[in-house]
């Protein structure tokens, strides 16, 4: 019998911003999958909701047959939090709840089985989120990996690509000789039958998995040292180096060095410069020669600057985090442990600031806004030329976001 399955995120998403602006905590990527699908993947041929901030409601509606967005059905429901990363033990556990049950992690609920009978106490926040506190729960205290920040995302997906690996469906591998492509440790290897690979690219996968998803082209003299992904329709251009811990979403271009990063989706940077330690969402376009830092030249743990407040990440690798619709110009420098919000245009001979609010326009020199009809009318043209429609919806919330920023910076003034 099928269970209901109500996927939701919680408040912690604000410390996931620039990434959570445009999407909920779910749709953020570790290794192979979203953590929205690892989820699905996992639980199977099940009826599944979807909750989130009501601000992405509209937006999510037009992705989701079954947005969540006031009155839940009258039945027994599983909920389970968007930012756990979902593995075989918390499956078990999860699906092994008696009614009125959770699982906790100190103030986070990680995951509940609410009867039919309790559903209707359920009530929302000012931001439209789940509040279970109405409800009388059995609360068991839980460990398991979850999502808080950006670099959880980065810091985890190396083992991410490893067990998704073992999900992957790789009937489709690639089973013909590739002339002079170098292979060590094929058994971990998926190269999609789709794939086009040109000579003398190296694949090893001595320590970690390599997938190469359908449709995607890697042209020569690249080197790729797993566990990697490399998203459908994407492009590996030439003389191009990914390092372990790197995934690569759909359609985008990708060149000279990358390292333990991830890039979400519709994203390039296609030309020499490293990229290390970083999460680039998507619409992104890093110019020729960026490079960023992801280490200390004291080798210290990092802080970020997140939300006006410093975080200690308890990390010594931490690169960049940019936001959707995001452009560097060229011999752009980005310095360790860097967040750039949504819909910068970034420029300048030295460093830019640390952290810029979304809709920034310059860079060391000075600082200045980005007007939003302007930024609207190229976000236009990058969809188009990826055949993605700009729809109001998406707008609607870009101005939300702009209004937003507008207030940011009046504060940072």
């Amino acid at each position: 019998m099928k269970k209901t399955i109500c996927i939701f995120e919680d408040n912690g998403f604000e410390n996931l911003y620039p990434l959570t602006y445009l999407r909920p905590i779910y749709e953020l990527k570790c290794g192979i999958y979203s953590l929205l699908d690892k989820i699905k993947i996992y639980l199977g041929d099940n009826k599944y909701y979807h909750h989130s901030r009501n601000v992405l409601s509209s937006v999510l509606d037009e992705k989701y047959e079954s947005i969540i967005t006031s009155n839940f059905p009258d039945e027994d429901i599983i909920f389970i939090n968007g930012k756990v990363l979902f593995n075989d033990k918390f499956k078990f556990d999860v699906l092994n709840l008696k009614p009125n049950e959770a699982l906790v992690n100190n103030d986070d609920l990680l995951a509940a089985f609410i009867s039919k009978d309790n559903i209707q106490k359920l009530i929302f926040d000012e931001n439209g989120l789940l509040d279970f506190n109405k409800i009388n729960l059995t609360k068991i205290e839980y460990d398991t990996i979850t999502i808080k920040f950006p670099w959880d995302l980065v810091n985890n997906n190396s083992n991410e690509i490893i067990n998704d690996f073992k999900l992957f469906n790789k009937s489709n591998n690639l089973n013909k000789k590739l002339d002079y492509v170098s292979i060590k440790n094929k058994k971990d290897i998926f190269i999609s039958s789709s794939a086009d690979i040109s000579p003398f690219v190296y694949f090893d996968a001595s320590e970690g998995p390599i997938i190469i998803d359908s449709n995607v082209k890697i042209l020569s003299h690249t080197y790729l040292k797993g566990p990697i992904y490399i998203g459908k329709n994407s492009l590996v251009k030439a003389n191009t180096s990914i390092y372990h811990g790197t995934s690569i979403g759909q359609f985008c271009k990708v060149g000279g060095e990358i390292e333990e990063s991830i890039i979400h989706s519709y994203s390039n940077k296609q030309h020499d410069g490293f990229l290390g330690h970083s999460y680039l969402a998507e619409w992104i376009n890093l110019g020729a020669g960026t490079n960023n830092s992801d280490l200390k030249n004291n080798y210290s743990k990092i802080s970020v600057l997140l939300n006006g407040k410093n975080v200690f990440t308890n990390s010594q690798f931490v690169g960049v985090v940019i936001g959707d619709h995001t452009k560097t110009a060229i011999n752009t420098k980005i310095n360790t442990g860097s967040i750039f919000g949504i819909g910068c245009n970034i420029y300048g001979d030295g460093f830019p600031p640390k952290y810029l609010p979304s809709f920034s326009w310059g860079g060391s020199d000075e600082i200045i806004n980005y007007e939003f009809d302007k930024f609207i009318e190229t976000a236009n043209i990058v969809m188009k030329r990826r055949n993605v429609e700009l729809k109001d919806t998406y707008t609607k919330l870009l101005k939300l976001i702009y209004d937003k920023s507008l207030a940011e910076k009046q504060k940072v003034k």
